[in-house]
């Protein structure tokens, strides 16, 4: 994922959002997470207040640079696609492309 201001002062994505996938399973919930210049541990525990659910409720694998724009797949138990969509910081992004039963485990 990747957006620029154009010259007009318009949006431009330069790669496409994940058209979401449903499912009769909506116990997790699949995100591209976004951050910028945020550490993660801090990211996390911002976007578990801001979704209102304990920070053990999201899953990921791997730890992302704090002076680096990053992104990263993220299962989020007990939230819905709207929350997400709902959520809004000015150094995160959540972008909610699936429901789905498996978690990710914390590495």
């Amino acid at each position: 994922l990747v957006e620029e201001i154009s010259q007009a002062g318009s949006e431009v994505r330069l790669t496409e959002t994940p058209v979401f996938t449903d499912s009769e399973d909506h116990r997790t919930l699949w995100a591209v997470f976004v951050k910028a210049k945020i550490m993660q541990f801090d990211a996390l525990k911002e976007l578990a207040t801001g979704l209102g659910i304990p920070q053990e409720s999201i899953g990921y694998a791997g730890i992302k640079d704090a002076i680096a724009i990053t992104s990263q797949c993220l299962s989020l138990r007990g939230v819905t696609k709207e929350q997400a969509e709902h959520f809004h910081h000015k150094q995160m992004l959540v972008l909610p492309y699936a429901y789905g039963r498996d978690r990710k485990s914390v590495v």
